[in-house]
């Protein structure tokens, strides 16, 4: 029976309906959740809710399942077994955070297991994309909007790019790189991420009125050992602007990197508008503190203090874009008790401030707060800071995540009986 019904996601909720919905309160979901809209308030940017025309403060969690330890564990979230043996948790989480008062859930879909075993063609796992809108009718349930995240392409659609005659691949790029400066990937990642949408849309328009906004893709970064950055000289063309950009020459090599941002947002962002007009879209980042760089300073390798290859997007490229939203995954250590280091080498005090800031993820590593009063007194200074910098909202991570076999290295909101929940519910 439990294989029969993990091939459909409704016949699954009503299965689990008559064990689990009547303790939890869940009551009949709303035809659709009114969109959010960014706006210029008394203070700035800030998010609202278009049918009410009251300010929209985002507060919330990440909620991500994983299987396997570390480094291999494999993001699970919607897939089964897993989906369906955390679904009566997953409903508790939902009933836990409405009572609390969060109104925000994050979630990042896996590429892998979303992606047809047919990689010729495009197209979604019916299953997982099925598990997918069984969360999304929890979340519209009890109200919590959900902010859907963007993470690799589908390997039926990298696989596509050849198959279907794009032009010749943009030269000298390897890696990571190839994502953000070859128009082809770009093209396939924004076309992914619109039959999502379109998919879920098809299968429940209500459900698909649960997400707020579309993170593109999380924390995407340029990959300072791979080509064309790994050249410490010569010159190079960027197929996507038709400009020579001097390696040898540090201004111009992050030149290069900011143009080549702003191209890869456009082009992913255009299928997305055609299939989801109205959504609100950013494309996250990390500061260039996390992986100890001063700033922005041209994707060197030895600019960064301990060796790590990523170099960030720019915030503010990001900001000139036609991106809604910027997203920051700023997180505190106990060590670094000032958010000050992480908001100067994003450029802080030189945005324009013309969109809305969310903070989309943060959270206590164990390892700087050994305790979950610690935690919470760290999380607690850490939400003032971003108060005085007119940060408009916040999603904790994680609630539950667990490693198998091995302790996850964060606490989670749910850790403790939910002391980080309840201590944190009324930060605003």
């Amino acid at each position: 029976m439990a294989d029969k019904l993990r091939g459909n996601s409704l016949a699954r909720l009503l299965f689990l309906g008559s064990l689990a919905f009547a303790p939890f309160g869940l009551q009949a979901a709303p035809a659709s959740l009114g969109r959010i809209a960014v706006r210029t308030g008394t203070d700035g940017p800030e998010f609202s809710e278009v049918d009410s025309g009251k300010t929209f403060t985002p507060r919330g969690v990440n909620w991500v399942l994983l299987s396997g330890a570390d480094k291999r564990a494999v993001n699970t979230s919607f897939s089964d077994p897993a989906f369906t043996d955390a679904l009566p948790a997953t409903m508790e989480m939902f009933r836990q955070l409405a009572e609390l008062g969060y109104n925000v859930v994050r979630i990042r879909p896996d590429s892998d297991a979303i992606s047809l075993h047919d990689i010729h063609a495009r197209g979604l796992d019916a299953r997982y994309v099925g598990n997918l809108v069984t969360f999304l009718d929890l979340a519209l349930r009890y109200g919590i909007r959900i902010e859907l995240t963007g993470y690799w392409i589908p390997k039926n659609y990298y696989s596509v790019v050849p198959a279907h005659g794009w032009a010749a691949p943009q030269a000298g790029v390897k890696g990571a790189n190839q994502i953000l400066m070859d128009s082809n990937l770009a093209a396939e990642h924004g076309a992914y991420l619109a039959d999502l949408l379109l998919d879920i849309k098809r299968r429940s328009p209500g459900s698909l009125s649960a997400i707020f906004a579309l993170d593109l893709w999380n924390e995407l970064y340029f990959d300072s050992r791979e080509k064309p950055f790994s050249a410490l000289g010569g010159q190079f063309k960027l197929e996507q602007t038709g400009k020579v950009y001097d390696l040898g020459n540090a201004t111009a090599r992050q030149q290069l990197a900011d143009d080549a941002t702003a191209a890869w947002i456009g082009v992913v962002m255009k299928p997305i508008r055609a299939a989801a007009p109205g959504m609100l879209l950013t494309s996250s980042v990390f500061s260039p503190a996390e992986v100890h760089r001063k700033g922005y300073t041209g994707v060197y390798l030895g600019d960064s203090a301990n060796g790590d290859p990523r170099s960030p997007l720019r915030l503010k490229v990001l900001e000139s874009t036609m991106l809604d939203f910027l997203e920051i995954h700023p997180y505190p250590h106990r060590f670094n008790p000032s958010i000050d280091a992480d908001f100067d080498s994003m450029e802080w005090k030189e945005l324009k401030r013309t969109k809305p800031v969310l903070v989309g993820e943060f959270g206590a590593y164990r390892e700087d707060f050994p305790s979950l009063p610690e935690a919470l007194a760290g999380m607690e200074s850490f939400l003032h800071q971003l108060r005085l910098k007119r940060v408009n909202g916040w999603i904790f991570w994680t609630w539950n995540t667990t490693y198998t076999g091995a302790v996850y290295p964060l606490w989670g909101l749910h850790d403790g009986g939910g002391y980080l929940a309840r201590g944190l519910a009324s930060q605003k």
